[in-house]
């Protein structure tokens, strides 16, 4: 593990995502990746590395942490294996390292995906919504 000081003046400093990186060049499948509460979207380029090297990505649910922003970025990559509460994530990175069998979420963050989803789609006008109608006087 080797610390370097950040590249590039006024670049945008992510963190996260640089471990994230390094843990799956190095780790490869046995990576592990947890994204807790947190501003921002540090992390989410990181996870897809680490999926693609065939390591586990464990995040919290969003609806429960504190600042939502960076366990739902990670969400939205479509590169997640589990969401849970904060308390479930070491009982699930020990059965991922003793070999354990398949993992499941306790929690379904993929509800929240989808309620947020609908929320943004009830707020799209459609044809039929009265803004976007022709008008009938002729």
């Amino acid at each position: 593990f080797r610390l370097e000081p950040p590249s590039g003046k006024g670049a945008t400093f992510h963190p996260i995502d640089r471990f994230f990186l390094s843990l799956a060049q190095e780790a490869r499948e046995k990576a592990v990746a947890v994204i807790l509460s947190g501003f921002g979207s540090d992390g989410a380029e990181g996870v897809k590395a680490v999926k693609e090297a065939g390591g586990l990505v464990l995040v919290q649910n969003p609806d429960l942490a504190e600042a939502q922003n960076m366990p739902r970025s990670a969400l939205e990559t479509g590169q997640t294996d589990l969401c849970l509460d904060v308390e479930g994530i070491a009982g699930k990175i020990l059965d991922f390292v003793q070999g354990k069998g398949a993992l499941k979420s306790d929690i379904g963050c993929s509800e929240a995906l989808e309620a947020n989803l609908e929320a943004i789609m009830t707020s799209v006008p459609t044809k039929e919504t009265p803004c976007c109608a022709a008008s009938s006087d002729a």
